[in-house]
C-alpha cells in the first residue's frame, strides 16, 4: 500500500511538472507569435507612412523648395543687415572713443611738457647758481666710486692670486710623501748653500774613514794574532815547513785585499768624486813624462775600449790590462773599480806613455 500510494505520488508529481512545462511553452508561444504579429504591424505602418511622404513630398517638392529658399534668403539678408548696422556701431563708439583718448593724451602730453620745462628752468638756475660746489660733490662722488671700484678689483685680483696658489701648492704638494719634501728642500740648500753639504760630506767621509782604519787594525791585529798563534811551535817541538809559511802570507795577502775593496765600495757608495788621498797618491808609481828625444806624433797602441776616442794611456794593477784612457779609467775608479776586461778589483791605475 504505501508503495503504491509512493508511486501515485510519484506519478501526480510529473504529471504535474508536465502540465507547468506545458503552460509555459503555450505562454510563451503566444508570446512570441503576439510580438512578431505587433512587429510586422509596426513594420508595415512605417513602411506606408514613407511611401505616403515620399508621395506627398514627390507632389510638393517644388512648392517646398522655394519655401526654404524664402526662408534661408530672408534670414540672411537680415542677420547681414543686423551684422552690418552693429558693425557701423561699434565702429562709431571705437572712433569716438579713440578721438577721446588722443585728446586726453593730448591734454596730458602738453601739461607734461609744460611741467618739465619749469622744472628744467628751476634746475638750470639753481645749477648756475650752485655749480662750483656741485662740480665738488660730483667729483668727490665718482673719485670715491673709481677709489671703491680700484679697491674691490684688487681685492678680487688678490683672492684670485691667493686661490690660485693655494690650488698650486695643493696640486705640487698633494700625494707628496714627507720624506721626499725634505730631500727636496735639502737639494735646494744645497745647491745654493753647498758649503753645509760639503761639511756634512766631509765628515761622513772622515767618519767612515776612520771606521774602516780601526776595523783594519783591529782584524790585523786579530789575524795575526791568529797566524801566531797557528805558526808557534807544537809541543813535538816540528819545525814550521817554508810552504807552510807561505799558505799563511798569502791567506793574510788575500784577506787584506778583501778588507780593501769592501772599504773601497763603501767609499764609492758614499763619495762620487772625491779627490784621492796624499798618502794613496804617493803608493802609486810616479807618472813618467815622455822623453825628450821622441818625435812630437809619437805611434799609439789603440783607442779607448770604452769611449773609443782617446788612446789608451792608463794600466790596472793587479790584472795589468792597459785598455782605457784617462778619462775613462777616472770614472771607473770612482764608481765602479773593477777592470772591464777581467772584472778584476782595482788596486790602484798606472799612468802608461808610449
Amino acid at each position: 500500500m504505501v508503495l503504491h500510494a509512493l508511486a501515485d505520488f510519484i506519478y501526480n508529481v510529473y504529471l504535474l511538472l508536465y502540465y507547468i512545462f506545458k503552460t509555459i511553452c503555450f505562454v510563451g508561444f503566444l508570446l512570441c507569435d503576439t510580438t512578431y504579429n505587433a512587429v510586422r504591424i509596426v513594420v508595415w505602418c512605417l513602411h506606408n507612412v514613407h511611401v505616403f511622404l515620399n508621395i506627398v513630398y514627390e507632389d510638393n517638392q517644388q512648392i517646398i523648395q522655394n519655401t526654404k529658399a524664402f526662408l534661408l534668403g530672408t534670414s540672411d539678408f537680415f542677420i547681414s543687415n543686423i551684422a552690418k548696422v552693429y558693425g557701423a556701431l561699434c565702429f562709431a563708439v571705437a572712433t569716438f572713443g579713440d578721438a577721446l583718448l588722443a585728446v586726453w593724451s593730448l591734454l596730458g602730453l602738453t601739461l607734461w611738457t609744460v611741467k618739465h620745462a619749469i622744472v628744467l628752468i628751476g634746475q638750470a638756475v639753481w645749477l648756475l647758481y650752485t655749480a662750483p660746489y656741485q662740480l665738488l660733490i660730483l667729483l668727490e662722488e665718482l673719485l670715491k666710486r673709481e677709489t671703491n671700484l680700484l679697491i674691490e678689483t684688487a681685492q678680487q685680483a688678490f683672492s684670485k692670486q691667493v686661490a690660485a696658489l693655494v690650488d698650486i701648492v695643493h696640486y705640487v704638494a698633494h700625494d707628496v710623501p714627507v720624506e721626499a719634501a725634505c730631500g727636496l728642500g735639502l737639494l735646494v740648500l744645497t745647491c745654493y748653500y753647498p758649503a753645509p753639504a760639503k761639511a756634512a760630506l766631509k765628515f761622513t767621509n772622515n767618519t767612515v774613514h776612520f771606521g774602516y782604519r780601526l776595523l783594519r787594525r783591529k782584524t790585523l791585529h786579530s789575524v795575526r794574532r791568529i797566524l801566531t798563534l797557528l805558526s808557534t811551535p807544537r809541543a813535538n817541538h816540528t819545525v814550521e815547513q817554508p810552504e807552510q809559511r807561505e799558505d799563511t802570507h798569502r791567506a793574510s795577502r788575500e784577506f787584506h785585499q778583501k778588507l780593501h775593496r769592501f772599504y773601497a765600495r763603501v767609499m764609492s757608495f758614499f763619495v762620487f768624486n772625491a779627490p784621492r788621498r796624499p798618502a794613496q797618491n804617493a803608493r802609486e808609481a810616479p807618472a813618467r813624462s815622455p822623453p825628450a828625444g821622441r818625435a812630437p806624433n809619437p805611434p799609439t797602441i789603440g783607442t779607448c775600449i770604452i769611449c773609443e776616442d782617446n788612446d789608451r794611456a792608463v794600466a790596472f794593477v793587479p790584472c795589468g790590462h792597459l785598455c782605457v784612457c784617462k778619462v775613462c779609467a777616472t770614472h771607473i775608479s770612482h764608481y765602479n773599480p773593477v777592470c772591464p776586461l777581467c772584472r778584476t778589483y782595482i788596486e790602484k791605475k798606472l799612468d802608461v806613455y808610449v
